[in-house]
């Protein structure tokens, strides 16, 4: 069992040390000017990129910085009422008794995509929309 240990623990270590890191101060700044009441912030650092989550308004948050500061990517996660108004009409005229179970939205500075949950009694239905509402189904999966 000792040598079990001995073995996993300092794999655990690297590997806690190599995700959890405090950020620098240019990506500090940036993020406290656009998220001023946020609190219980964690940051990682991934492929020399700081990524922030944390959780505001029952929406949780994932925002990759660069070393400047600069956002490169976000990721929302949240229920149906947060969704554009444009592709919840569209939704809603697409996929007629179907209820969103919910959402993942993914912004770039070239593109603001939708991974769309969708349910009904007996399927659980993947749909991927764009900003415009160009939207299809990317899998259909039966309920157990």
């Amino acid at each position: 069992m000792k040598k079990i240990i001995l073995l996993v623990a300092p794999v655990v270590l690297f590997i806690t040390s190599s995700f959890a890191a405090d950020p620098n101060q240019k990506v500090l700044d940036a993020f406290s000017k656009t998220f001023q009441q946020v609190k219980n912030v964690t940051w990682q650092d991934i492929d020399n990129r700081y990524e922030a989550n944390f959780k505001d308004n029952n929406i949780t948050f994932r925002i990759m910085y660069d070393q400047e500061g600069n956002v490169v990517k976000s990721i929302r996660y949240y229920f149906a009422s947060t969704l554009p108004i444009f592709i919840q009409a569209k939704l809603s005229k697409k996929y007629e008794n179907k209820t969103v179970y919910g959402v993942t939205e993914i912004t770039t500075d070239t593109d603001v995509i939708y991974h769309i949950i969708l349910q009904d009694a007996t399927n659980w239905i993947h749909v991927q929309s764009d900003s415009f509402g160009n939207m299809f189904t990317e899998r259909k999966l039966r309920k157990a």
